[in-house]
């Protein structure tokens, strides 16, 4: 959430890194909240504290309300600062909300009175508030006695729409196949120059040039992982010339140069229609989400954006980077030499790179 800290000013921030329960078995906790409290001083968040917490089974949530209750409490002489539970849609807010009330962190039906409260509010209070894949289902902040009552009030927020990530342009269906349901498997794919990894028919990484490289793919196991000769798919996804895009960028000011690469490429007829019927083929089959060569189409992977990126490898004990395909997961690369790779995501998505969150998962799994 770009404008985060305007939303919130100066108040102090408790950074809850929610759905832990999702990352593979051996993550490590102190990697994950270091990540993520860099990434929230990118963003100029005053950040308290980081918290690794699983909505669903209960871990991590009275950390949370117990450091939220102590900072609203922090100035007695002025009474308890509101608590205000903010988040983007889909990080699973109302299933943190439904867990506060069934750990009577605020208060429940025959506590207070409910007759004032909206029909939304009174399911939250009776424990039967609805939780949704689709973003939007929380429309107006609702407010919760703390227990005690004398603690204060805690809020919750709807949710932000984050609409440059990939789950604000997918279907239902879309959304629960790259939304795991229990720990994250990666899994390892050794790639040589000429390769591509399909993400599904939702992100392709080519390796372009260099010595062979590890790519351990870190998504949901309902999304299908394919390797292949690039050479079948260069009509969908050209490979940009150095002299044209600077590494990792796709700039207004670089799109002339690549338009016109994209034109000399599409030109060659008989490459362009080999490789929209490779998507055409194995849609639905090989490859999903999405399902059908329509909706591969609407999310536009074979027109979307190319980014370029060096890597340097540190070795075959421990990952170099990790490629970020927000919305979908990520790959970490592993090698001993350099590599030139080429990323694209549908919906024209920006990928990016960041250090790897598991640098040695590569031999570990």
């Amino acid at each position: 959430i770009k404008d985060f800290q305007k939303l919130v000013g100066g108040n102090p921030v408790i950074l809850v890194g929610n759905k832990a329960d999702l990352l593979p078995k051996d993550y490590s906790e102190n990697r994950v909240r270091a990540w993520l409290k860099a990434e929230a001083a990118l963003l100029g968040m005053n950040v308290s504290s980081v918290v690794l917490a699983s909505s669903s089974s209960g871990v991590g949530i009275p950390e949370v309300m117990s450091k939220a209750v102590t900072l609203a409490n922090a100035n007695i002489t002025k009474g308890p600062k509101d608590i205000y539970v903010v988040g983007a849609t889909n990080v699973g807010k109302s299933t943190f909300i439904n867990k506060l009330i069934d750990k009577r962190f605020i208060q429940t039906r025959g506590q207070f009175e409910t007759a004032a409260l909206s029909n939304r509010a009174k399911r939250y209070i009776t424990g039967e508030v609805t939780t949704s894949i689709l973003p939007g289902t929380t429309l107006e902040p609702v407010a919760f006695p703390l227990v005690p009552a004398k603690e204060g009030t805690l809020y919750d927020t709807p949710g932000i729409v984050n609409t440059s990530g990939l789950t604000y342009k997918l279907t239902m269906q879309e959304l629960k196949a790259v939304t795991p349901r229990s720990h994250v498997r990666p899994v390892t794919y050794r790639l040589k120059a000429g390769q591509s990894v399909l993400i599904g028919a939702l992100a392709r990484v080519d390796m372009v040039s260099g010595e062979p490289f590890f790519f351990t793919c870190f998504v949901s196991e309902y999304v299908d992982i394919h390797v292949m000769k690039t050479a079948k798919l260069d009509g969908t996804l050209p490979t940009p010339k150095r002299s044209d895009i600077p590494q990792g960028e796709t700039t207004e000011e670089h799109q002339s140069d690549k338009s016109l690469e994209i034109s000399e490429v599409n030109s060659k007829t008989k490459s362009v229609v080999q490789g929209l019927e490779f998507y055409r083929t194995h849609i639905g089959t090989l490859l999903k989400p999405p399902s059908t060569f329509e909706r591969f189409q609407e999310l536009g992977l074979a027109d979307a954006n190319v980014y370029r990126y060096s890597i340097n490898g540190r070795g075959w004990k421990e990952s170099c980077e990790d490629i970020v395909l927000p919305g979908l997961g990520w790959v970490a690369l592993t090698g001993g030499s350099s590599a030139e790779v080429c990323v694209s995501m549908a919906g024209n998505v920006s990928p990016h790179l960041r250090e790897p969150l598991m640098p040695f998962d590569a031999w570990t799994n």
